[in-house]
C-alpha cells in the first residue's frame, strides 16, 4: 500500500506514544464515501461541469432566486485534510476581496449535509486548456487578447495583495463573448496584513505548482511575488502560440528546466508569430525575476501592440506576409486582401510619354492635310 500523509503520521505517533495509536487508526481508517444529495442548502445541483484533485464543480441553481451558479464541492478526502480544507476557505476569502470582470466572482461559502462548498459565478464557456486541445496553436492576436485580459485580472489581484501562483490555461476560462475569467485561487498567497501567518503555516515546507507553468523561484520554494505570476502567464502565452508548454519530461525534469534551460524562441517554433511578440514572451519568462516585467501593467503595455485591431498588430502581420526584396512569390501578398504594396509603387512614365507623342504626331498630320486640302 502506498505511503500517505496519514499513515506516516500514524507510524510516527506509534513510536512516540502507543496510547494514541488506536485514536489515529480511527482517523485514517477508510470511510464510506458520503452520497452527494441533489440539494446543498438552497442550491439544486444540476450536472457536473468538471472535477479535480480536491473536488467537483457543478452547474447549480438557487432554489428561490432561480439564478444559475457554479458550485465547487470539496471531496471527502480533501475535507479530512486540514491543509486542503484551509486552502479551500482561503480561495473563498480571496474571491470575497476581489471584484473584477476578469476574475470569477464568489457568492457564498458554507457547509451543508456534511459537504463544504463554494458558490461561484457561472460563466458558460471553456478554459484555454480545452481550447488548445481542440484547436492547437491560436492566432497571435487572439492569444494576446486572452492573455491581456488575464493580466488585467491579475493586476487587480496583486493590487489587493494576492499572488495567484497557479496561472495556466486550465485556470483561464473563456466565456461565450470571448471574455476571460481567472479561476481557482486555491493556491493564492496573501500578502495582506494578518493573512501572512495563515499562508505561511499552510504552505510551510511545500512547493505547490503545476510543473508545466511554474516559475523558477517557485520551484525552488522561494517566496513568490507579482513577477512569479508574470512568468507563469508568459509560459501560458508560449503554449497558446506554439501549441504546447516549453519543456517536456518528468515532473522533476520540468522543474529543473524552468530553472536552468532556455526555451526555444516562439518565432522559431512558429515563424508567423511577430518577432517582437516573441521577445515579449521571452522577457516574461526570464529566469531571474528582476529581468522580467515588474508588474502586470507593464505586461499589458508590452502586449497591447499585438492585440486584434491594433495598428501595430496589423503592421506586424503585414511584415510577416510581404516577401523580401528579390523574391517573386506574390501569392502570400495576394492571399491577404489588406496587403497591397503595389499601390505605393511609382507607375512607369514611358507609357504616358509614348501616348503624348502619338497624339502630337496625329495632330500635326491632320493640320497638314487640312492646309493642303484647302
Amino acid at each position: 500500500m502506498p505511503t500517505t500523509r496519514a499513515t506516516v503520521r500514524a507510524s510516527r505517533a506509534q513510536a512516540a506514544d502507543p496510547d494514541t495509536v488506536s485514536v489515529i487508526h480511527d482517523l485514517v481508517r477508510p470511510r464510506e464515501a458520503k452520497v452527494l444529495p441533489d440539494m446543498l442548502g438552497p442550491y439544486h445541483l444540476i450536472r457536473t461541469l468538471g472535477s479535480g484533485g480536491v473536488g467537483r464543480v457543478f452547474l447549480a441553481e438557487h432554489r428561490a432566486m432561480r439564478r444559475p451558479a457554479a458550485v465547487k464541492v470539496l471531496s471527502d478526502e480533501a475535507t479530512a485534510d486540514p491543509e486542503l480544507l484551509e486552502r479551500f476557505y482561503r480561495e473563498a476569502r480571496a474571491l470575497a476581496v476581489l471584484d473584477h470582470p476578469n476574475i470569477v466572482r464568489a457568492y457564498d461559502v458554507r457547509e451543508a449535509e456534511g459537504f463544504h462548498f463554494l458558490v461561484l459565478e457561472y460563466a458558460p464557456g471553456q478554459d484555454l486548456e480545452v481550447l488548445l486541445r481542440k484547436r492547437g496553436p491560436l492566432p497571435s492576436a487572439e492569444a494576446v487578447g486572452y492573455i491581456w485580459q488575464a493580466a488585467a485580472g491579475l493586476a487587480h489581484a496583486h493590487a489587493k495583495g494576492f499572488i495567484h501562483r497557479d496561472v495556466k490555461p486550465g485556470n483561464l476560462l473563456v466565456d461565450e463573448s470571448g471574455g476571460v475569467k481567472l479561476l481557482d485561487l486555491g493556491l493564492a498567497r496573501s500578502n495582506r496584513p494578518g493573512d501572512g501567518s495563515v499562508s505561511g503555516r499552510v504552505d510551510s515546507g511545500t512547493v505547490m505548482c503545476t510543473p508545466d507553468y511554474v516559475a523558477p523561484e517557485q520551484a525552488r520554494g522561494e517566496p513568490p511575488d507579482a513577477r512569479t505570476d508574470v512568468y507563469s502567464l508568459g509560459v501560458t502565452l508560449y503554449a497558446l502560440l506554439t501549441g504546447r508548454p516549453p519543456f517536456e519530461g518528468t515532473v522533476a525534469q520540468k522543474l529543473i528546466a524552468h530553472q536552468s534551460k532556455k526555451p526555444r524562441p516562439v518565432h522559431e517554433v512558429r515563424p508567423e508569430v511577430p518577432h517582437g511578440l516573441s521577445e515579449v514572451v521571452a522577457r516574461m519568462m526570464a529566469k531571474t525575476p528582476a529581468k522580467r516585467y515588474a508588474s502586470m501593467a507593464e505586461v499589458s503595455a508590452a502586449l497591447a501592440p499585438y492585440k486584434a485591431g491594433s495598428p501595430s498588430a496589423e503592421t506586424a502581420r503585414f511584415a510577416v506576409t510581404v516577401p523580401t526584396k528579390g523574391t517573386t512569390d506574390w501569392a502570400a501578398i495576394t492571399a491577404d486582401s489588406d496587403a497591397k504594396p503595389w499601390q505605393a509603387k511609382r507607375r512607369p512614365v514611358w507609357p504616358v510619354l509614348l501616348g503624348a507623342t502619338v497624339l502630337a504626331v496625329v495632330g500635326l498630320s491632320l493640320n497638314w492635310l487640312v492646309r493642303h486640302g484647302a
